[in-house]
């Protein structure tokens, strides 16, 4: 694989993503600082003492949610841009230039696991400065939710939806995969499961995150090595 051509590749599909990014990366931040402008004034502490029942943990899992949904959107938004690059005619066209099959596949998945890591990892700053602005609403639930919906769940299905899209041409794998998080946090073996994931990050935090870290690279490996193996009909 020639490393000068993937390059070039991953440059024009940060390009295309540009403003995906930056509208991503300026949402969150509003909503960021809206967080902890309310928090520094006492707003959260008055609401917390005037409702029964609300808790600071469970403010900030609020905080984190819509936060989250900014993510989600844009995540999705990454995630089914090869159902129009496909409706376009983008990989016929690539079949006319000097780039092979394994570096188209090669280019694409690192572009996605470099944009998608870049909105996590700003996903994850955001609120570690949250945290550290208000002290109290420091929450290992929080930390719990980034490290298995963000850093594992959310790349991983990333992978399998370029590996499904690369062999079948099939986009919809990402809706399947959303909607099989839906109706399972549904049912109480989702509670006490992640229950569970919790009590493991509170015991070994870095044991747990690396263990997460290993799994999503293995199944981007697998997932890259079947896509470039099984990418033919286009």
């Amino acid at each position: 694989m020639r490393t000068d051509m993937i390059a070039d590749f991953i440059k024009e599909e940060w390009y295309s993503q540009r403003r995906l990014l930056f509208w991503y990366c300026l949402t969150s931040l509003i909503l960021g600082l809206l967080f902890i402008y309310a928090s520094r004034n006492g707003w959260v502490l008055n609401q917390v003492e005037n409702h029964a029942g609300l808790s600071l943990g469970e403010f900030s899992l609020t905080a984190l949610v819509l936060l989250f949904i900014a993510y989600v959107i844009s995540w999705v938004f990454l995630s089914t841009k090869t159902d129009m690059e496909i409706r376009s005619g983008f990989y016929p066209f690539l079949h006319t230039l000097p780039i092979t099959i394994k570096e188209i596949v090669t280019a694409k998945y690192m572009a996605n696991f470099l944009m998608n890591g870049l909105m996590i990892a700003w996903l994850c700053g955001i609120w570690w400065i949250y945290e550290l602005s208000f002290p109290d609403a420091a929450s290992l639930t929080a930390w719990t939710v980034l490290c298995t919906l963000g850093l594992f769940y959310a790349f991983s299905v990333l992978a399998v939806h370029m590996a499904f899209f690369f062999r079948w041409g099939s986009g919809s794998v990402i809706y399947v995969f959303l909607l099989l998080l839906i109706v399972v946090s549904q049912f109480e073996f989702a509670d006490q499961l992640f229950e569970q994931i919790v009590s493991w990050m509170d015991r070994s935090p870095f044991l747990f995150s690396g263990i997460a870290i290993l799994l999503t690279a293995c199944i981007w490996i697998t997932c890259w090595n079947w896509s470039v193996k099984a990418y033919r009909k286009y």
